[in-house]
């Protein structure tokens, strides 16, 4: 006897269909009887299902149990799409910020200016944010991190290794007379964050076997460094760069194993190429290129192999696997500034495997957004050259997959090797060096345009009246927004691909209900007309039964003599008092004539109303009254109509819902609506998106846009898994409007 798929154990089964994604379970669903209850009543699979549609990764590590972890992330699912703040904290910000800010793994950290000063920055302050399952949310206190050094920037990788990397610089010690002119050392200090934060002195990391790594030597001369740094497993990418010193410098990127403490690869290109960078993988970075209008996919090297009493080998040169594309611009415009970021960064492969090992985990969340589909946002400033226009600038911000660019990515072939090359002091890594080793050309890479691979891929926005200084607005699949300025609703997009078929899915299906719905009043107004007809045409004939049974030869003698009376009356034809000779015909009527007339027109009347078919009931128009004194020409019947017309497309929204805005507005309940935009849209022309021939920009990348209900007066906002930081105006809580410095904040927990 053959066994079929159904007939194995439950147990067996779900175990089975563990490993089928979305799409074949949905399938399974639509099989059986049995497989649907199998798949419905099973935790795990539920909780597989939930993951895959809101692109959230399960932590293995975390305490709680499947259904607890299903309930949670059910819960804060709805919670965003509702956008309902469960809880707002408020926390004041005493110390004096400078620029350097980060915002993840729930720390929100500043840095620490000198009163008076712009620069350096020469501490680090920071929170610890609340999260609803702590129970009895607190105002969190100011955590301090001290340095010795001046910092330059700062790179954190909390939830992977505990590791906070911080570039900074000091004089050189080799020169016995500073100068401002005096080089400089930059270098990077790898630091445990949770015991820095503990102790009155900056703690190494005990998975660093070169706490402080040297990067290069600069002049001072060549101003003010700008730089950005991301770190994903054992790799940390530094991006280093001049703005101020002017096209006679270069910029540096440095792929360092932090672990080991060796530099993996370098690459360096013209002055302000590059000005950000961001992980797609752990093997694949995104380098966003001004001077090309691109975006370059660069392959990162493998860690090498070497014994540990030799030097390691000398770093390679990176090389772009594949550029993408960005829209062209006009000549008369310009990129003067491009950030991207997306958050969460991705995991090394041996992530969970080295926490286990450890034995401590302080992750005890259940679940987490997924780094690998995650979305990324594009910050840029376009500015005109030409005389007329000089100086103005347009913000412009786009968002797209980490996905759909990787899917454009091909391993180089052959893979990149290390050559036997002589061995490196690290002292000797400096600018000047690399680059006379590194390779003088590059070959040529391919190049995707726009047209080819954006349009599905990716979503625009004109940001002009939205602040994009604050770069950590994006977490997962959700991108979060408010107006700059003025005092706004918050608004939420969701662009989980899932998410966005799910919302259309509902709107078809609100849609089909409101038409059926539609049908049966109609078809329920139709029989109350047909009804109230027959209701009437009883009324009729019980009238007509009420006038004695007329027979039809007295109603025709009736009729006639109706129809003497008012030809008589009408005519003035009576038989007394008419003078001799007259007409009968002629003659005009008299005061009594006209009373008569009157008389029996309206009895005439009377009687052909009570008398009359009921199609004789119809409504009907008016002509047109040219002699109306009120100048109203024309007066209209309507027909009886027991229910107003319903309009399916037109629906009642609310005042933060702009019915003007392309999309569809769908209720999901609870007196809460969300807005789904799957439309294609296109970016203005002023622009100058879209080269010489004013080609316009189209962006199709479908989201889920959930409006807060109540406006807040923030200058900027940023948000993580579970909360939106919003920087706050006030009389004591202000920005700085000289420096752009917050100072306060306020944790908004949603939930």
């Amino acid at each position: 006897m053959s066994q079929t798929l159904i007939s194995l154990p439950p147990e067996l089964l779900i175990r089975i269909l563990c490993y089928l994604p979305l799409s074949s379970l949905t399938s399974c669903l639509l099989t059986c009887k049995s497989l649907y209850t199998l798949i419905t009543t099973s935790t795990i699979l539920q909780y597989l299902i939930e993951l895959e549609s809101t692109s959230t990764s399960d932590n293995p590590l975390s305490p709680f149990s499947l259904s607890e972890k299903l309930s949670k992330l059910r819960a804060r699912s709805e919670a965003w799409r509702k956008l309902s703040i469960a809880k707002t904290v408020g926390v004041r910000i005493k110390h004096r910020p400078s620029g350097i800010y980060d915002f993840t793994g729930g720390v929100y950290l500043l840095g620490v200016a000198e009163v008076g000063s712009l620069r350096p920055t020469k501490g680090l302050k920071y929170v610890e944010l609340p999260s609803l399952d702590d129970g009895e949310v607190k105002s969190p206190e100011w955590k301090s991190i001290e340095v010795g050094e001046d910092i330059i920037d700062i790179g954190l990788a909390l939830r992977e290794h505990d590791l906070l990397a911080v570039v900074a610089y000091h004089d050189d010690p080799t020169d016995l007379l500073p100068t401002p002119l005096t080089p400089q050392i930059i270098t990077i200090h790898l630091l445990q964050f949770s015991a820095s934060s503990t102790s009155s002195k900056p703690c190494p990391h005990p998975l660093a076997s070169q706490p402080v790594l040297f990067v290069c030597k600069v002049m001072g001369a060549q101003g003010h460094c700008s730089l950005g740094i991301e770190i994903v497993g054992d790799t940390l990418a530094l991006l280093l760069t001049f703005p101020y010193s002017g096209p006679t410098t270069k910029d540096w990127l440095y792929i360092w194993d932090w672990k080991k403490g060796y530099l993996k690869a370098t690459y360096d290109a013209d002055w302000m190429t590059y000005t950000t960078l961001a992980f797609l993988s752990e093997h694949v970075l995104l380098l966003p290129n001004l001077t090309t209008q691109s975006l370059d996919l660069v392959p990162i090297p493998p860690t090498a192999s070497y014994p540990t009493s030799s030097y390691p080998p000398a770093p390679t040169r990176l090389r772009t696997s594949i550029s993408l594309g960005l829209p062209p611009l006009k000549s008369i415009c310009t990129i003067i500034r491009m950030a991207c970021r997306a958050e969460p960064n991705p995991l090394g492969a041996a992530y969970y495997e080295s926490k286990a090992n450890s034995g401590g985990n302080e992750d005890t969340q259940g679940f987490h957004d997924a780094p690998e589909d995650a979305i990324l946002i594009f910050n840029m400033l376009i500015q005109d050259t030409v005389p007329l226009r000089f100086g103005h600038v347009s913000s412009v911000s786009f968002v797209v997959h980490r996905s759909s660019l990787l899917r454009y990515f091909r391993a180089p072939s052959p893979p990149l090797s290390f050559p036997p090359l002589p061995s490196v002091s690290k002292m000797d890594l400096d600018p000047e060096s690399q680059s006379r080793s590194s390779s003088p050309e590059d070959p040529p890479c391919p190049t995707l345009d726009f047209p080819l691979w954006g349009p599905p891929a990716t979503r625009w926005f004109l940001t002009d009246n939205t602040p994009t200084r604050w770069i950590t607005t994006t977490c997962g699949q959700r991108y979060v927004s408010v107006l700059e300025d003025n005092a706004s609703p918050i608004v939420v997009r969701d662009f989980g691909r899932l998410a966005v078929k799910k919302m259309e899915g509902v709107w078809k299906e609100q849609k089909a209900r409101r038409e059926r719905r539609t049908k049966e009043e109609k078809r329920r107004e139709e029989e109350e007309m047909e009804a109230w007809r027959k209701e009437e045409e009883l009324k009729l004939e019980e009238e007509r039964l009420k006038l004695g049974k007329v027979r039809e030869g007295e109603w025709r003698k009736l009729e006639e003599d109706g129809e003497r009376r008012v030809g008589e009356a009408v005519f003035g034809v009576f038989d007394e008092g008419r003078g001799e000779g007259s007409s009968r015909f002629s003659g005009a009527l008299t005061e009594e004539g006209e009373a008569a007339a009157s008389a029996g027109v309206s009895r005439f009347r009377s009687i052909l109303a009570r008398l009359a078919p009921s199609s004789l009931l119809e409504p009907y128009e008016e002509e047109e009254d040219e002699d109306d004194e009120d100048g109203d020409t024309s007066s209209t019947f309507s027909s009886y109509h027991p229910y107003p017309v319903y309009d399916p497309d037109r629906m009642s929204i609310s005042s933060t819902m702009d019915s003007s805005l392309p999309g569809k507005v769908i209720d999901i309940g609870g007196g809460k609506k969300v807005r789904l935009v799957t439309e294609r849209t296109a970016l203005p022309v002023q622009l100058y998106v879209g080269g010489e021939e004013g080609v316009e920009v189209w962006s199709e990348l479908g989201y889920v846009e959930s409006v807060s209900e109540e406006e807040y007066d923030y200058a900027a906002v940023l948000m993580d898994e579970e909360r939106i930081i919003g920087m706050t105006f006030g009389a004591v809580v202000q920005m700085d409007e000289n420096n752009d410095r917050v100072t306060g904040i306020d944790i908004l927990l949603v939930g």
